[in-house]
């Protein structure tokens, strides 16, 4: 079965006003899927990425916390434990 660095990652809306911010880290992923969430004032993004560990392509799509170095912008990836 083929496998695939795929995973969902979630920034607030808020922080999204500062995009030009963000260019350096979206360099990282491959957006395939974008979902604005009225509720929680959140974009959801389904995305490609090195940085995602390899899932079968049966499996759901993990989702990570994404965290940011303000200073140089490494961007380092963590998966979210599903309850």
């Amino acid at each position: 079965m083929s496998k695939n660095k795929i995973g969902r990652f979630s920034i607030s809306a808020t922080l999204l006003r500062e995009w030009e911010r963000f260019v350096p880290v979206f360099g990282n992923f491959a957006i395939i899927d974008a979902r604005l969430h009225w509720d929680t004032q959140s974009v959801e993004y389904l995305a490609y990425s090195e940085l995602f560990d390899e899932v079968d392509q049966s499996q759901a799509a993990p989702t990570y916390e994404i965290t940011i170095d303000n200073n140089t912008f490494p961007v380092t990836v963590r998966a979210i434990k599903r309850a």
